[in-house]
């Protein structure tokens, strides 16, 4: 999917910005084949987020699909 928004976060992370507004470590979108990388920077428990919003039918004004995937660095 091109174009999408990604988070890339670890466990216990700390960042600076708005209070009340949740911080990741890192924030990318995918190239135009779909693809994203970054780096690990750490040892410990990350995951990636997504959330992709496309208009919805019906009563609905969007439909949100998220995904998150976890894993863990020794």
């Amino acid at each position: 999917m091109a174009g999408q928004l990604v988070y890339a976060s670890f466990e216990g992370f700390k960042g600076s910005g708005p209070e009340g507004q949740t911080q990741r470590a890192v924030r990318l979108r995918t190239d135009e084949t779909g693809k994203a990388a970054f780096q690990v920077t750490q040892p410990g428990r990350w995951f990636i987020t997504l959330i992709n919003m496309q208009p919805a039918t019906g009563d609905a004004t969007y439909e949100s699909n998220w995904a998150t995937l976890t894993f863990g660095i020794d």
